[in-house]
């Protein structure tokens, strides 16, 4: 009854919903095979109608769900942690407000897209662009920034100004300076008198965000990405330890990504098969993952850059050479050199390193802020050479998983954390690809995955068990993933720890009714 009335409010505001089960059938569609219960879809155009929606919900006690673009592929996607809940869509809210040249700061609402923003910032010959994700290229921005997301050369949730937020009450709350009129420092630092609001909404269900301002990356006068295939898997965790040196000296400030084999054979194999297709050449999956032999011989690959005044970078290119380089071949790479090597490859009739640098493109692309879709194809490949539905993964019936456990930047840390991985990969037949991500000098993003088949009830339980076992080992030994899927937020929000119970307070006082996203981060 309460959502028969709920509904009925929507209409007399025009908002548009639907209700229809084909539609709410799609919607619940994810490549994690979990499943809840989605009571309808709802869409708003404005602030005004979130406030409207949300002052409704809370009358009727409905649970919503916003959702930007639901790109949360691998860990829930559009599906709410908790079940019955309406999922409010902030897609169409997708306006750049404002870009600040003077500062380089973006206005957008969160509706706005990885592709969208970079290409508007291409556009009109900025000095600055956005820091990308290996997201889709369509993922939301501020929805990424939400989930403390890591992008290429930053921490993504690290380079928020501030946030306009629609509470459960419907009040509006601008955290930062923008909450005081006629300032020049709105949306230009959060250094505004008394505690930081803004970070209390990053992974938080006490409001909706509407509005952020995010901090730019200038284009720097030289930018060099570089990769390296690591000679002996061993010496992971003595390699991790030499980056840490390298960035608490400020020699590589960008997030270096390591790869294990697995995770540059899903990767990077389906983009060198689809790239000879493209061309019209015959091809099997074998020659794709032969290739990789050639370029990437070694159990671990590395992909990371280094940016500033040309003088600065060529002292660092040095530096990185001296202190990597006995740990297997470092080929450094940036865009005029992959547009003069591809030439001279066709020239020459270099024909491996032809297709290897046209198919890696995009990805070297990511360093320098260009999205793209490439990563999609890890999701398919361990089970087919195709996928019509790549850009679409929910929608098709290959299963993935994503745990993203956090660890220091210590070789017996990295050790130890491997070691679980691999007793998990043998107790359950998988095979797991992991992305070890130093985010700072400090910790590293582990990024662990594993491929299952989502149309076998038997193989979906067991790829759920492992997700489970695998964040219970980690815990165990202190090692506490940072984002979870919507089916394991229990094994990291413990209701007798006082930190979560300060969480659930808070929630009372920005969201008294408990209508968004109940059980997102938080106790209730």
């Amino acid at each position: 009854m309460e959502l028969q009335n709920f509904l009925k409010r929507l209409e007399s505001e025009n908002i548009r919903y639907n209700i229809n089960n084909e539609k709410l059938k799609e919607l619940r569609r994810n490549v994690t095979g979990y499943h809840r219960e989605v009571l309808a879809f709802v869409e708003a155009l404005s602030v005004e109608e979130v406030q409207k929606i949300v002052v409704a919900a809370a009358e009727y006690n409905i649970a919503l769900y916003p959702i930007s673009k639901g790109k949360n592929i691998g860990l829930g996607s559009k599906l709410p942690v908790g079940e019955k809940a309406v999922l409010l869509s902030l897609e169409k809210m997708n306006k750049i407000l404002n870009i600040d040249e003077h500062f380089g700061i973006a206005l957008i609402e969160p509706g706005v897209t990885q592709r969208q923003l970079s290409e508007y910032l291409q556009q009109r010959n900025s000095k600055y662009f956005l820091d990308v994700t290996g997201a889709p290229a369509d993922s939301s921005v501020i929805g990424n920034i939400l989930d403390k997301g890591v992008a290429y050369n930053t921490l993504r949730f690290k380079s928020v100004v501030d946030f306009q937020v629609v509470l459960g009450t419907g009040e509006i709350l601008n955290t930062g300076y923008s909450h005081y009129s006629n300032t020049p420092l709105s949306h230009l630092t959060s250094y505004a008198p008394g505690p930081d609001l803004t970070g209390l909404f990053i992974q938080s269900n006490f409001g909706i965000i509407t509005r952020a301002a995010v901090m730019l990356t200038p284009i720097a006068q030289k930018h060099i990405a570089f990769t390296l295939s690591l000679n002996d898997e061993r010496r992971i965790g003595e390699l991790i330890e030499k980056v840490k040196y390298l960035k608490e000296h400020n020699i590589i400030r960008a997030i270096a990504h390591i790869g294990n084999r697995q995770r540059s054979q899903i990767t990077i194999a389906p983009m060198v098969y689809r790239y000879l297709k493209s061309i019209g050449k015959q091809v099997n999956r074998q020659q794709a993952e032969d290739l990789l032999e050639v370029f990437l011989p070694g159990s671990w690959s590395l992909v990371a850059s280094v940016s500033g005044a040309a003088k600065m970078v060529a002292a660092a290119k040095k530096i990185v050479k001296k202190e990597l380089s006995d740990f297997g071949k470092i080929s450094f790479i940036d865009e005029n050199k992959v547009k003069l090597a591809k030439t001279l490859s066709k020239v020459l009739g270099m024909k491996k390193l032809n297709i290897y640098l046209n198919s890696i493109f995009p990805l070297i692309g990511l360093t320098f802020g260009k999205p793209t879709d490439e990563a999609l194809h890890s999701i398919y490949w361990p089970q087919a050479d195709e996928n019509p539905f790549w850009k679409e993964p929910d929608k098709a019936d290959f299963g993935f998983i994503y745990i993203v456990p956090v660890v220091p930047l210590r070789k017996k840390d990295i050790d130890a954390t491997l070691s679980i991985i691999k007793q998990i990969e043998k107790l359950y037949n998988l095979q797991i690809a992991i992305t070890l991500n130093p985010v700072d000098a400090y910790v590293l993003e582990g990024v662990v995955s594993f491929d299952f088949n989502l149309k076998s009830e038997q193989d979906t339980d067991k790829a759920h068990q492992a997700a489970q076992k695998m964040i219970q080992e980690f815990t165990k030994i202190g090692i506490i993933p940072y984002r979870v899927d919507i089916g394991n937020y229990n094994l990291v929000v413990d209701e007798k720890d006082i930190y979560w119970q300060k969480i659930k307070q808070l929630k009372s006082v920005f969201d008294p009714n408990n209508i968004i996203s109940p059980k997102r981060f938080n106790i209730v």
